[in-house]
C-alpha cells in the first residue's frame, strides 16, 4: 500500500521500527518507571543511579527488536536460496520456535515450579496436546509432541501454498 508513494523501501521500514520501538519503550516505562520513583522517593537508590536506569530503560526496548529483526534477516536469506522460499520461511521459523522454547524448557530451575505448575494445568485445559510437552523425562513423548505439531505445520504449508493466497 505505501510502495505507491514517492517513499524510499529503507524509510517505510525504518518508521516501523521506530513505531514498533516506541510502542515497546511506552510498555518499558508505564511498568518500570513507578517502581524506580518509588524506590527514588524511599532513597534506596540515589538520584544519579535513577538517571542511569532512564537512559538504560531507553536502550533496552532496541535490543530484543535488533535480534529479531537478524534473525528474520537469516531466515530470509536462507529462504530466498530455496525454490519454495516461503515454505522454508515458515519451516525454518517453527523450527526457530520450537527451538526457543525447547531451550527454555532444558534451563528451568526449581525455584518457578509453583509458577510453572499453575501455567501447565491452565495451557493443557486448552490445548490437551501440550501434556504430552510437559512429561518430564520421556524423550519420547517430547518427539511425539514435536512430530505433531511439525505435521500439522507442514500439512497447513502444503494446503495452502498455491491455493488463494
Amino acid at each position: 500500500m505505501l510502495s505507491s508513494f514517492p517513499v524510499k523501501k529503507s524509510e517505510i521500514i525504518a518508521s516501523k521500527f521506530f513505531i514498533l520501538y516506541l510502542i515497546d519503550l511506552i510498555i518499558c516505562e508505564s511498568i518500570l518507571l513507578p517502581d524506580v520513583m518509588l524506590l527514588v522517593f524511599k532513597q534506596y537508590i540515589s538520584i544519579e543511579l535513577f538517571f542511569i536506569f532512564l537512559v538504560t530503560s531507553i536502550i533496552i526496548p532496541i535490543i530484543p527488536m535488533c535480534v529479531a529483526s537478524g534473525l528474520a534477516i537469516l531466515i530470509e536469506m536462507l529462504g530466498s536460496l530455496c525454490k519454495r522460499k516461503n515454505i522454508v520461511n515458515i519451516i525454518l521459523s517453527f523450527l526457530l520456535f520450537m527451538g526457543y522454547f525447547i531451550a527454555i524448557s532444558m534451563n528451568r530451575g526449581a525455584k518457578y515450579s509453583a509458577l510453572e505448575k499453575i501455567i501447565e494445568n491452565k495451557l493443557i485445559k486448552i490445548f490437551p496436546l501440550a501434556k504430552l510437552f510437559y512429561i518430564r523425562r520421556k524423550f519420547i513423548h517430547w518427539t511425539c509432541y514435536f512430530r505433531v505439531s511439525f505435521s500439522c505445520n507442514i500439512r497447513f504449508v502444503l494446503h495452502f501454498d498455491d491455493e488463494k493466497l
